[in-house]
């Protein structure tokens, strides 16, 4: 059985700052130690787990979204417009996200598994800074309200709450 959720975007807080064009050849470097190699090969991880993930995808430009420079805390998504129905490849779970939420999600899937092939722990690293982010930000929208009855949610709750449970069913 499958659950659909439909996510339409992204709070502030997990929107970054988006990595102008004329860096965009330092980003992957910058990222990951300065390997290249290894850049290239989660790239590539990424665009084929969208293409399995949803039929909607298409393929096209990503955009490059930094959350912290510091941390190397960052995710990729698909420029595009329209929202995308996702068949989690893990679990089966259903859901229609924003392509930012596909981006994040999906970034998040490829830094986990690229962590298992090669074992750098880099990786997961990358993973758990990446989560860790995501899910802060989103208990800390959500938790204020946790003792408040549902339908006295203001929409930025019922969302975050959403993405939390989303992100539950598909990576946790």
């Amino acid at each position: 059985m499958t659950t659909t959720i439909n996510i339409n975007d992204l709070p502030t807080a997990l929107q970054g700052t988006l990595v102008a064009e004329e860096n965009r050849l330092d980003f992957w470097p910058a990222m990951h130690h300065s390997n290249i190699f290894e850049a290239m090969n989660l790239e590539g991880m990424i665009f084929d787990v969208a293409e399995k993930q949803s039929s909607d995808y298409t393929g096209g430009l990503w955009e490059f979204v930094v959350l912290d420079a510091d941390k190397k805390i960052y995710y990729i998504y698909p420029d595009q417009t329209d929202d995308l129905t996702v068949q989690g490849i893990m679990n089966y779970s259903k859901a229609t996200m924003s392509p930012r939420f596909f981006g994040l999600m999906t970034t998040m899937l490829c830094l986990a598994w690229r962590g298992d092939q090669t074992g750098d722990e880099r990786y997961y690293a990358a993973y758990r800074n990446l989560h860790g982010y995501a899910r802060t930000a989103l208990e800390e929208i959500y938790l204020p309200y946790d003792d408040v009855a549902e339908s006295e949610w203001p929409e930025e709750v019922v969302q975050a709450a959403n993405l939390l449970g989303t992100m539950h069913s598909f990576l946790d």
